[in-house]
């Protein structure tokens, strides 16, 4: 929805505060709607993340590729690292492929994971699930889901 509820990836707030304090600009490119603007800027002020203004943050007004709002932020700025919870956070070449390519991808750029490229997990919701973990499809019974994740899933 519209609310200032989300709460904060671990970590992440740390890391955006130790970056602002060297002198990093810190932009949030996300999915959300143009319409959820303030309410993100209330959220994001609410936990007293460095930048978060109207200028900071470049949100959804037409498709959900973020090329176009990374370059805009090229234009003026050299971008140190992209952070994200999906691979479509990093560079467009992973927009609208499936997950064999998308794998073949990330191998092919594994030098930028970690250092240009900084992944966030997102235990709630995205494409490692619904693409992924259940191939596509949205109409898995309940038990049928819990099964498939408990096939697929690997622990560490």
């Amino acid at each position: 929805g519209s609310s200032a509820a989300a709460d904060t990836i671990p970590g992440a707030l740390g890391f955006f505060r130790y970056a602002a304090d060297r002198g990093v600009e810190i932009f949030y490119i996300s999915n959300r709607f143009e319409t959820q603007k303030q309410a993100t800027i209330d959220n994001l002020k609410q936990f007293d993340f460095p930048f978060a203004d109207d200028q900071h943050i470049l949100l959804k007004t037409g498709s959900g590729e973020k090329e176009t709002r990374r370059r805009s932020v090229a234009d003026s700025h050299e971008i140190l690292m992209l952070l994200g919870d999906n691979l479509s956070d990093f560079t467009s070449v992973f927009d609208k492929q499936g997950t064999v390519r998308r794998n073949q991808l990330a191998d092919s750029l594994q030098s930028f994971f970690g250092s240009g490229f900084i992944v966030f997990p997102n235990p709630m919701y995205g494409d490692w699930e619904s693409k992924g973990i259940y191939e596509g499809r949205y109409d898995w019974l309940p038990e049928q889901a819990d099964s498939i994740r408990h096939l697929k899933i690997n622990a560490y």
